[in-house]
This record gives structure tokens, sequence and C-alpha cells, in this order.
């Protein structure tokens, strides 16, 4: 660790949300070359169950006083790194707050949300202004696919300050969680494993899931497991419950807030992996998928790493018959690319130039 300062800002540790999983990953692999911290605006606990190693970890929302002039400390004083997560980059605020750290410090932001681009397009000509003027200070801007740099571009933002880096930093599970043995029994029960995750909302479609098994695979015994984190919509979850209890041949299982490892221990243990939302970023999950080799099936809704299959939601029957060519089809590791490198590469950059 060379003792050069890089204070991460947004969600940690997880599950509480996909940001999450990307800011732990991140600041596990930059403690190894900067005096990493992480300011936290979601979470309560104190860990969190996670061990931390060599980061620090400063909580907004526990002792808000205290930890708040801690915060400002760090943001204020000395040189170094400030890496802002956004998901949509719709709170205004919270950004302009952290160009206080542009006094003494680099500023590096990551948009992660697929929804950015919508939001953006919804945004009133002084709103769009107002983005633009706190988006300069910024001396890098990362997204994770093509349709976020399209929509920085049209906003008038720098190119040569945007980098298209996707979110996915490789994990590996070290021990089976306390959950395998559920997860094995359920696999024996079962011919067909399928799973999907996110957020409990409807726009991650997890009904047009159901509804496609209503019509394919009944010849089989099959399972559908549901690991979602953060944020519920109790009346859609629900109708999801409803609609599974019609499928006799669907074993169904909602499973909330999994830690990573368990996440992904249960992913490795599945079949295919179904992303059937309507607007998305660059899914961690995904790429997860497709390193363990699982079939992926991806909604058309923005560009998909290679190796996935895609479906659309506005073709009736799409989704199901991917399904049926799902369940013939062989496993396949497709090896994903780890983007440590090119993170560390900005940081590098950009150091640099202090």
């Amino acid at each position: 660790m060379s003792g050069y300062k890089v204070i991460i800002v947004g969600g940690y540790p997880p599950p509480f949300g996909g940001i999450t999983v990307h800011i732990q990953r991140l600041a596990s692999i930059l403690s190894k070359h900067y005096d990493v911290k992480v300011i936290d605006f979601y979470g309560t606990s104190t860990a969190g169950g996670i061990d931390q190693g060599a980061i620090e970890l400063i909580r907004l929302r526990s002792n808000t006083l205290r930890n708040a002039i801690s915060a400002l400390k760090e943001l204020c004083g000395g040189h170094g790194i400030v890496h802002v997560h956004v998901s949509s980059g719709g709170n205004l605020l919270r950004m302009l707050c952290f160009l206080i750290a542009r006094v003494s410090k680099k500023l590096v932001l990551t948009i992660h949300s697929g929804s950015f681009t919508a939001r953006l397009s919804e945004k009133s000509l002084l709103g769009k202004s107002l983005l633009r003027w706190i988006l300069q200070w910024f001396d890098r801007i990362v997204v994770v696919n093509p349709e976020q740099q399209e929509a920085l571009k049209s906003l008038g933002v720098l190119s040569n300050k945007v980098v298209i880096i996707p979110a996915y930093l490789k994990a590996t599970v070290e021990h089976p969680p306390g959950i395998a043995p559920k997860i094995k029994e359920m696999r024996s029960r079962n011919q067909v494993m399928l799973i999907s995750s996110g957020l409990g909302l409807p726009h991650y479609g997890y009904h047009v899931i159901l509804q496609a098994l209503s019509g394919v695979l009944q010849d089989k015994k099959v399972a559908l497991i549901l690991a979602l984190y953060n944020t519920y919509d109790r009346t859609y979850l629900n109708e999801l419950t409803r609609l599974a209890a019609m499928l006799r041949h669907v074993e169904y299982v909602l499973l909330e807030d999994s830690q990573p490892e368990e996440f992904n221990y249960i992913l490795a243990q599945c079949d295919a992996y179904i992303r059937a939302t309507t607007i998305d970023g660059d899914s961690v999950a995904v790429r997860e998928a497709l390193q363990h080799g699982l079939n992926v099936l991806c909604s058309d809704c923005v560009a998909r790493p290679t190796g996935t299959t895609l479906f659309s939601l506005t073709s009736g029957g799409s989704l199901s018959k991917a399904l049926e060519a799902t369940s013939v089809s062989q496993r396949r590791v497709q090896s994903q690319h780890d983007n440590a490198k090119e993170l560390l590469s900005i940081y590098e950059s950009i150091k640099g130039v202090l």
C-alpha cells in the first residue's frame, strides 16, 4: 500500500444494491495499492458481517453528526482521489456536495444504472444545465454501456473525460455458504434450475419469466429462484407468488438480501440466468453467470455481453422459445474480462497530474 488516499463514496457493504457488490470488490482491489476509505450513505450496521480488511468505513446514517464531520475532514484534507458511485445520477445535491473535495483532490464518477439515460431525457433545460456544470468538475466519468456514453455526449460532456468500463470485477467462492445444503436438495428435486436477481420491482420483469413458464418445460420439474435485494414492492411480490402457485411444475423460491458469496454459490448451481429488465446498466450478475457457464437469457433493452441469448419483451413467446432451447443446451464457460486493470489505470493516469 502506497499511502496515497482514495475515498470511495457509495453503498457498502452489500446487499444494499448491485452497486455495493462492485464497490466491495473495488475497495478490496484498491486497498492493495492505496489507503482506501469508504463513505457509505445507505448502511446502518457496523460491518454487515463482512470483513473490511484494510478498508476504513464511515457510515453517514450511523452517528450521523460525528461521521459527517469525519467525512468532511476526509474529503477536504490532503491530496488524493474521490470516486463517487451513483445509480442514475438523479441526486444532484449529493453530487454537488462532493465538489468540495475538488479543492485538493481529483474526482472520478461512475454511473451504474441503465435508467440514467431515460432520466436525463426527462430533465428540464435547467436540470440538464446544472448536471452538465456538475459533471465538468469530474476528471473522469466511468459509464458501463454505450447508451450512457451517448447520453453524456448529447449533454455536452467532453468525450475525453468519459470511458466505458463494465462493472464486472471477478470474485471467487472460497467456501460453500450455509445455504448450500438447501440448494443441493433443490437441485436433486428438479431437472432444470433457473435464477434471476435484482431489486424487487416490476421493471425487473420477474412476472415475464413466470408467464413464459406457464407454457413451456411442463414435462420437467423446474426450480425458479428470485434473489432479490434492497427494495421491495410487496404488492408486486404477492402477485408473483400468485402466478407461481398456478405453475404445478415450478418450485418457486424467493430469497431476500442474500450476501454476494451466497448468491455466487447459488448462481453456480443453476442451469440458466434470466434478465428480463426493461431498463438496465451492465449487470454484474449477467457476467458472473456467463463466467460460471450458465445459459444466460437477457432482454434486448440494452447492449448485452457476448454469449447471451437475447429475447424481446414486446414479442410474444420470445422468452418461452429461448427457455425451450436452453433446456437442451449444454453449459459452456464464457470467461469474462476482469476490469480491475482498466480502473487502476484511471487512478494512475489522474494521480500523475495532481
